[in-house]
């Protein structure tokens, strides 16, 4: 018992969140990782590194089917919660540890897990389930069979329903092995309720579809305060930065971010000093200007207009964050869907990590609305 105890206690300190931020949820994913952050927890990359799951907003029915497996994808011991305003994220995340050291609820989860696995695909692709006709352990000769006689082409040979490479034409009119891989919605660094159907040659994305749940463009209502608006372009840009590498600088970005949310700190001229700094660092840098020039090329896409590549839109995001500080406009509101519309063109030819940065670098700040205990 003494071992247990002392492992729980281990693992309270060490817990891995994965929080998942829905349409209109941001204000609440930013308190999450705040409260992680100050017990020294960690923010899991996916849900194979996670303990608890944290639902940051409403979801509406269209997520239940996307949470649910998202959630089946934790391994075990593991938490789940819903936090809805900022106010329930301290209380929530202690439920959640007290959830993860609860020996009984765990044994129960895992036991109702294995008496409900996943549901595996045994089908033919014709839709016929396989039969007594396709026994492969019957008293058939190997020596009498032909092998032009099996047509494998009429069988489901995906594991678990999960599709398999097959031929595609190549641009230079070669055969590559296709894959078909969604995007989203639940990725981290990624836009709520986004998400961006891909054809894959290797790594290459050779098409894309954009699909948008519900809210997932919504943008500024006006009720934002300029701090909090400014917060929220911080916010896109230290996304930017840590999927191009950039940790200390995406580092800054959230210290900043946070210190605009802090209502003793955002009119402080301190904060907006930090935001100038970082701002011309990251304009100075030539290993950013050098990894992310040429990538996702077109002019005027994202929410700020800007002419040029995931660079320009990098610091882009920064000159609107100092905008915003000192009452400039918020972006328009159909700035989602004009990113989304300019998506497909911009991410085909790029492989995944640069398709990631496009997106990123285009999408508008998720700051959308201001629920109560939020202010």
């Amino acid at each position: 018992m003494g071992l247990t105890s002392a492992v729980s206690r281990l693992a309270r300190r060490s817990v891995h969140v994965l929080p998942v931020e829905v349409p209109g949820g941001w204000r609440v994913r930013v308190g999450v990782e705040q409260a992680a952050r100050q017990r020294g927890w960690r923010l899991a990359s996916g849900p194979a590194d996670a303990d608890a799951l944290v639902i940051c907003g409403s979801p509406d029915r269209s997520w239940d089917e996307v949470l649910e497996r998202l959630w089946g994808h934790l391994p075990g011991p593991r938490a789940r919660g819903t936090f809805t305003r900022t106010d329930e994220v301290s209380d929530g995340l202690d439920r959640l540890a007290e959830d993860l050291q609860d020996r009984d609820r765990q044994m129960r989860d895992a036991v109702d897990r294995a008496a409900d696995p996943a549901p595996v695909t045994d089908e033919r692709t014709d839709g016929h389930p396989h039969g007594d006709d396709t026994d492969m352990n019957s008293d058939m000769d190997p020596g009498d069979m032909d092998p032009g006689a099996m047509d494998m082409g009429d069988m489901d040979m995906a594991p678990s329903g999960i599709p398999l490479a097959t031929g595609g034409s190549d641009r230079d009119g070669l055969e590559m092995d296709e894959v078909h891989v969604p995007l989203g919605p639940c990725l981290r660094h990624w836009p709520p309720g986004l998400v961006v159907r891909c054809v894959l040659h290797g790594d290459l994305v050779v098409d894309a579809q954009v699909e948008l749940m519900a809210g997932a463009t919504e943008g500024w209502d006006g009720a934002v305060n300029p701090a909090e608006g400014a917060a929220g372009w911080c916010d896109a840009a230290a996304s930017t930065l840590r999927l191009a590498g950039a940790q200390l600088a995406a580092d800054r970005a959230v210290r900043v971010r946070d210190a605009l949310l802090d209502p003793a700190r955002a009119g402080q001229p301190g904060t907006a000093a930090l935001l100038v700094r970082l701002a011309a660092d990251v304009r100075g840098s030539r290993l950013l200007r050098w990894s992310l020039g040429g990538l996702g090329v077109r002019p005027g896409v994202g929410p700020t207009g800007v002419d040029g590549d995931v660079f320009a839109r990098l610091c882009a995001q920064f000159d609107a964050a100092a905008a915003a500080l000192s009452g400039g406009s918020a972006p328009p509101v159909d700035a989602g869907r004009a990113a989304a519309a300019a998506l497909p063109e911009l991410l085909t030819g790029n492989d995944l990590a640069a398709a990631r940065l496009v997106v990123a670098s285009t999408w508008p700040p998720a700051v959308a609305r201001t629920v109560p205990g939020d202010a």
